[in-house]
């Protein structure tokens, strides 16, 4: 938990083939200023629908569209494919580099980019010579939801269409046995998806405006690339399959995880989910603004934060990092709630965290509505992470208080992982004075 070293790319946290908010196909191919044999391919290629849509809300279920932008955007001069590279360098050098990409493949926007910059990363691994030591890794995620029919009235000429989503994936998994069979691109592929689909409420026809809750699937992706980026061996062609059991609960057991099982995954992000809980109720209460100084004296603060000076606790930057943590804690707490109460679609049900704890009922689809629940007693904090329960919030304050500073961590830091350890199901390992 926040141990991540993330450096920010050139080009910027995300990067689109196309961020003109009103920019369409033909603008961007510069259309009308072709040559006639240009814009006769570009007649036979693209409908005049296709070349009328703006694409500032995807690509529509149009791959094609999609692909010709990420190609152009994709040049050896921008700022996107330099960084790309700048991640095969470290290989050069004799280190392993793992690349990751997800993407959807029943759609336009990832249908579209992911074997575009796929097939342009491997074309540079081998014509570096990189291949032993650089390994592409990608999840296709297959239709997991869907979504109503778009209402009657004014609209884009091209809309988003769930009931095709299946249609769409048989063809992209055609095209991806293909191309597997002719050139490899990928060292290890995990395929994920629902079935059922799940039925989400609204319609939007993307953009700002799609504002879905976080799905089950979308938390395997995110385990599939933590068992990739773990730097073990590939699958060496094996096919392994992963599914949940008969019932209708989901739960820690059920999920994947290659270091250890369900019971570590549940282990590490009940963890997690405690310390987020237990820094909302205690901690960032009690180092915000001037309370520091009011607890400067606590046995906690004196062991995990005097050793860079109590007063730089008060200090602007150490403030700053205060309110980026809770703000971080409490969007994660808003996230694991929302996947457990609607993640899961109909006929099953999650069971990885206590929400009925954690947050008051929720009606909307936007997570930032979720309203969080405060003082919470030491029981309930015992049963944050079903099925069993772990420490309490007094637990995890006496571990803390009593607990060695952990070993290299320095302010808020060494305060951060100490109350991880503290909040660890069982008895604490590994604080060194």
């Amino acid at each position: 938990m926040l141990s991540t070293v993330i450096e920010r790319p050139k080009a910027g946290w995300a990067w689109a083939p196309e961020e003109k908010s009103s920019a369409t196909l033909a603008a961007s191919i510069g259309y009308t200023g072709l040559p006639p044999t240009e814009t006769a391919m570009a007649d036979i290629l693209f409908s005049e629908a296709e070349r009328r849509l703006t694409l500032d809300e995807g690509f529509r279920q149009r791959p094609a569209l999609g692909a010709a932008l990420t190609l152009t955007g994709v040049t050896p001069n921008s700022a996107v494919w330099r960084d790309l590279l700048q991640a095969l360098q470290s290989a050069g050098h004799g280190e392993e580099v793992r690349v990751f990409l997800i993407a959807s493949i029943f759609g336009g926007t990832g249908a579209s980019g992911l074997p575009t910059v796929a097939r342009l990363l491997r074309h540079e691994i081998r014509e570096r010579g990189l291949e032993s030591r650089v390994k592409l890794g990608a999840a296709l995620m297959l239709p997991y939801f869907a979504f109503p029919a778009p209402p009657p009235g004014e609209g884009p000429s091209i809309r988003p269409d769930s009931t095709t989503f299946l249609i769409q994936a048989r063809g992209a998994l055609e095209y991806y046995q293909q191309l597997f069979r002719l050139e490899p691109v990928f060292d290890s592929v995990y395929l994920l998806g629902s079935d059922p689909l799940i039925q989400l409420p609204g319609y939007s026809d993307g953009g700002a405006l799609q504002a879905n809750p976080p799905l089950l699937p979308e938390l395997l992706a995110g385990l599939a690339a933590v068992d990739f980026l773990a730097l073990r061996a590939p699958a060496d062609g094996r096919t392994l399959a992963v599914g949940t059991s008969d019932g209708d609960v989901v739960g820690w057991d059920d999920l994947p995880y290659s270091d250890g099982g369900g019971l570590k995954l549940r282990a590490e992000v009940g963890a997690m989910l405690r310390t987020a809980v237990a820094w909302r109720e205690r901690y960032a209460s009690a180092l915000v603004g001037d309370a520091w100084r009011g607890n400067r004296r606590e046995a906690w603060f004196r062991t995990h934060l005097s050793a860079t000076g109590a007063d730089a606790v008060g200090s602007d930057a150490c403030q700053r990092a205060i309110t980026l943590v809770s703000r971080s804690m409490d969007d994660m707490l808003r996230w694991f709630v929302a996947l457990n109460r609607a993640g899961a679609g109909a006929g099953r049900r999650l069971g990885l965290v206590a929400d009925d704890i954690l947050a008051r009922d929720w009606a909307s689809a936007d997570i930032a509505d979720i309203q969080l629940a405060s003082g919470l007693g030491n029981s309930e904090f015992r049963r944050l992470v079903p099925p069993n329960t772990g420490p309490s919030l007094a637990d995890s304050f006496s571990r803390l208080t009593y607990g060695r500073r952990v070993d290299g961590g320095v302010g808020l830091g060494a305060l951060l992982a100490a109350l991880r350890q503290a909040c660890l199901e069982g008895v604490i390992q590994g604080a060194q004075g």
